[in-house]
């Protein structure tokens, strides 16, 4: 057995909590009646008589409520319950953490501490650890915004998940609406890449698209005559694109359609297509290929976000 930190040590707390892992956690019963209609309620009953002071239901002359969370959980849970001049919020951010709070916060009735852990649902750093588990966590506490939203961050991911303790937590009918709303955005992306021309050429209007689509410049004196090019993606013109940029949509192409979001073309690594560029001995090439790749994947990425922007999951359906 052992006791808490501060500041649940107070001399002057007048009850004791213990921890399913033995730690003694001493607390005010007012701040627990203000917050949990369920303590509230414990502390209404009749206390034990004098002679039923036991060492397992009295500590230090005080009452102690046994509970069954582990002393990590309770901690968290008794900080959210305390008013901030006491204490601040907790750091509850690692997922496992945030669902064992959210079962006390039900358990005992303080919603809350639902709003407090939604808002933490809802930070890029907890999404992207797995929005799968978070979109369970959501659906199960009724989360709709924080659910959308995870739902979003699974297009990072594949369609199928790996298996995961939290898919408990939802109903089929809520795992077959979000595969759903995923295997439509991979619609969308599927016919963004089937269909490059329109926002290729939108896009270079300006510029326009020789440096992709014409030998001239890569075949001139100064930078060589080894320029490698494709036939498989046209513009209209009939010397094929540049091999590097070939090769990267080749790639990139299925990976966005396997995980149609735009951080699946900003994390890709393009570090061997400007090898291949820089090797190929053609000196424009060489020159271009970063500052063009770049702009490629900020277009690509901005088209894949327009395409799955407008595809929204059925939320109303739970």
């Amino acid at each position: 057995m052992s006791a808490a930190s501060s500041p649940f040590d107070h001399p002057k707390a007048d009850l004791y909590i213990l921890s399913a892992d033995g730690v003694y956690f001493r607390v005010f019963k007012l701040f627990l009646s203000l917050a949990s209609p369920i303590f509230e309620s414990m502390f209404e009953l009749p206390q034990p008589a004098a002679e039923e002071n036991t060492a397992n239901n009295f500590k230090d002359g005080l009452p102690v409520v046994a509970v069954s969370e582990s002393s990590k959980t309770l901690d968290s849970f008794l900080r959210f319950c305390y008013p901030s001049t006491l204490t601040e919020d907790p750091d509850v951010t690692k997922l496992g953490d945030v669902v064992n709070v959210l079962e006390a916060s039900r358990k005992y009735e303080v919603s809350v501490i639902e709003k407090r852990l939604g808002r933490v649902l809802a930070t890029p750093e907890v999404l992207a650890q797995d929005p799968y588990k978070c979109f369970a966590i959501a659906c199960r506490s009724g989360m709709k915004k924080e659910a959308e939203l995870a739902s979003k961050y699974t297009l990072r991911l594949p369609l199928i998940p790996p298996m995961f303790p939290e898919i408990d937590m939802i109903s089929s009918k809520q795992l077959l609406v979000l595969l759903t709303y995923h295997s439509r955005c991979t619609a969308a992306v599927a016919n963004l890449a089937k269909d490059y021309n329109p926002w290729m050429i939108k896009h270079f209007a300006a510029s326009g698209l020789s440096w992709l689509t014409t030998r001239s410049g890569h075949t001139h004196q100064s930078y060589g005559s080894n320029c490698q090019r494709r036939q498989n993606y046209q513009f209209g013109g009939t010397e094929g694109v540049l091999l590097w940029w070939a090769d990267y949509m080749d790639e990139i192409l299925p990976l966005v359609q396997d995980r149609p979001s735009p951080s699946t073309v900003k994390n890709h690594d393009v570090q061997k297509f400007i090898n291949t560029a820089q090797k190929s001995g053609c000196e424009l090439c060489s020159k271009i290929v970063r500052e063009r790749l770049t702009e490629c994947i900020n277009l690509l990425a901005e088209e894949v976000e327009k395409a799955t922007s407008i595809i929204k999951i059925e939320m109303k359906r739970f």
